[in-house]
């Protein structure tokens, strides 16, 4: 049986020093910054999480925009997270770590963002109930994903049975509401980017 949580931390630390300039490796991800920015911005916050920040490109960008916000990242490559650091310096709090198990207290954060990084984690639910836990009421937790048809998605995830980048299943837009519906409210789905989409709800 694979462990997809060994692979990603490899494939990434691999990955880590050309992720922000290759575009087959970070492009569907920095493509949605802009509006997942604009989202956070619509709903308001001081504080926010990236889980699976990588190397910290949209916490970058957020800052850049207000650099009065608060930001937190966590990620499982030590690679991605060194990188961040010397990226974002002082400006934010990082830290290596388990999407399953998050080392924050409950209610800590207004804003959670998970982008580009769910379809690599093999317990999806538990990922799911462990950000909201850390949200506080009516905080809101962004995922941006990629997006492919029912055809080419179905491809897709037989491909990954043989993959080593430690992805471990893409989910289409009706299961990513499924899930997100059984763990928050007023739940939104909408494509965006580079083959991008983005779904976001309300703790």
């Amino acid at each position: 049986m694979k462990d997809h949580k060994k692979l990603s931390k490899e494939f990434f630390d691999m990955q880590a020093s050309i992720y922000d300039d290759v575009e087959e490796a970070g492009g569907n991800a920095r493509s949605v910054y802009p509006a997942i920015i604009n989202i956070m911005d619509e709903h308001g916050y001081d504080s926010a999480l990236d889980v699976g920040c990588g190397t910290g490109g949209l916490i970058d960008a957020a800052l850049s925009k207000d650099p009065g916000k608060y930001f937190t990242g966590i990620d499982i490559s030590e690679e991605m997270i060194r990188i961040a650091k010397e990226k974002l310096g002082e400006r934010a709090s990082l830290t290596v770590g388990d999407s399953e198990s998050l080392p924050f207290d409950d209610g800590s954060f207004d804003i959670v963002i998970c982008n580009h990084s769910f379809h690599h984690y093999p317990a999806p639910e538990k990922v799911l109930f462990e950000i909201r836990r850390v949200l506080r009421e009516g905080g809101m937790f962004i995922m941006g994903e990629n997006y492919l048809p029912d055809i080419e998605l179905k491809k897709m995830n037989r491909k990954l049975r043989f993959s080593k980048s430690g992805d471990y299943r893409m989910y289409s837009g009706k299961e990513l509401l499924w899930m997100m519906n059984g763990v928050f409210s007023c739940v939104h789905y909408e494509l965006a980017g580079k083959g991008s989409c983005i779904v976001w709800g309300i703790r």
